[in-house]
């Protein structure tokens, strides 16, 4: 619980360094980075969500309430998931079509992605909600938040108890979590041969192109993995629930993982757009330089 307290933490921060990039420093400002703003305000209502839902834990409150507060911690964190990695994977269609030199397209990409990103999962959570599919759920109860219910006043097809459960985990959610997992890697894998494909002479570079092609493919290899390293936990100890694998479901470690990856794609957001991005991380470091010589000096120094 611990760990995934200072992991919803670390990505509030993060997502705070990633939205004071963008409204201060306007000459970092992009298409790609305002999806990456968009991802990232998604991930921080999952982060505090989460970070909320482990202290409502630790307080021990009645089962009475703490139900009506999962549903309601659900409905946000489960639309927010779903927000997050459909964000993820336009920024991944983006960025193809931006290496592909398909310019005017990946432009008329940005609201489309925009809208669909955030309707589309909005419409799902209000329909689970609806049929009574959100709250208190023994897969990630463990680790301090809500997602769907085991009740039996859960409706949905005409499926056993069981089924029903299956089903709304994969329509508010596990659906579009397999999807990125498959689609971000291969698409990324592409991106890569594309740019691979159209090497530029590095000697008629110059030394700040040269380290800004640098800075983007050390990007384009971590992205991916960064993504799955963080979610796969989860998806191990959701199939473990579903297949009755008790070392995948009930693992101690399984289960710290996940916690720290399901609220952590804030921070590894902020290193990889704000720490791993060479004009942000100058930025930084200037700004964090200028504030200590303009610190007060103590009157003895």
């Amino acid at each position: 619980m611990s760990l995934t307290v200072v992991s919803c933490v670390l990505s509030i921060l993060g997502t705070g360094l990633i939205l004071f990039s963008w409204v201060f420093w306007k000459d970092v400002r992009s298409k790609l980075r305002m999806l990456v703003v968009f991802l990232s305000v998604s991930d921080m209502v999952i982060s505090s969500g989460n970070l909320l839902g482990s202290f409502m834990l630790m307080a021990h409150l009645t089962p009475g309430t703490f139900e009506k507060y999962c549903e309601a911690q659900s409905f946000f964190t489960t639309g927010s998931s779903m927000v997050s990695f459909m964000f993820t994977m336009f920024i991944a269609i983006y960025l193809y079509l931006m290496v592909s030199k398909k310019t005017d397209a990946a432009v008329r990409l940005v609201p489309l992605a925009t809208f669909l990103s955030i309707v589309i999962p909005l419409l799902i959570v209000s329909l689970a909600m609806a049929f009574g599919a959100l709250g208190l759920s023994q897969y990630s109860s463990r680790i301090g938040w809500c997602w769907i219910a085991p009740g039996e006043n859960i409706y949905g097809p005409p499926l056993s108890f069981s089924g029903r459960i299956v089903f709304w985990s994969f329509v508010a959610g596990k659906g579009v979590e397999m999807t990125a997992y498959l689609f971000t890697p291969i698409l990324y894998f592409y991106i890569r041969r594309e740019m691979n494909a159209q090497q530029y002479d590095s000697r008629l570079l110059n030394a700040n192109v040269r380290m800004t092609l640098q800075d983007t493919e050390r990007k384009l290899v971590l992205i991916p993995f960064i993504f799955l390293g963080l979610r796969i936990w989860g998806s191990l100890r959701y199939v473990g629930t579903l297949t009755e694998n008790e070392f995948l479901s009930c693992n101690v470690v399984l289960a710290a993982l996940q916690g720290v990856g399901d609220s952590g794609q804030g921070w590894a957001n902020a290193l990889l757009f704000c720490f791993f991005t060479r004009k942000v991380r100058v930025k930084i470091f200037e700004c964090l330089c200028t504030c200590k010589k303009e610190a007060p000096q103590h009157p003895m120094e």
